[in-house]
């Protein structure tokens, strides 16, 4: 598992089983309980905190991950094989989203 794959989470009763983009860099990943994570989900708003998904990464409905709303999920909650995975283009998407969500200026 590593930065940018999109990977199916246990979120509890209110939410059920959902695909999420893992968010945490791939050192944390290796030594924490936890991963950070992005919920994909089929509102699509179109604003830049969203990051668009495809076939090319492993989704068949049109969706998106919203980096609006982050989440700390516990590994044992996951699944260790990846639906899919960001791209470069993606992951560059990724990134940007994540620094209009926490108005990083750069």
């Amino acid at each position: 598992m590593s930065r940018g794959d999109i990977i199916w989470a246990d979120l509890g009763a209110e939410f059920g089983r959902r695909p999420v983009c893992v968010i945490s860099r791939d050192a944390a990943i290796e030594v924490l309980n936890s991963l950070t994570c992005a919920p994909v989900t089929r509102t699509i708003r179109s604003i830049r905190s969203e990051v668009e998904l495809g076939e090319l990464e492993g989704v068949l409905d049109a969706c998106v991950i919203n980096c609006d709303t982050l989440l700390s999920i516990p590994k044992d909650s996951v699944d260790t094989v990846p639906l899919g995975r960001l791209g470069v283009i993606k992951r560059r998407e990724l990134d940007q989203a994540l620094r209009y969500s926490f108005d990083i200026q750069s």
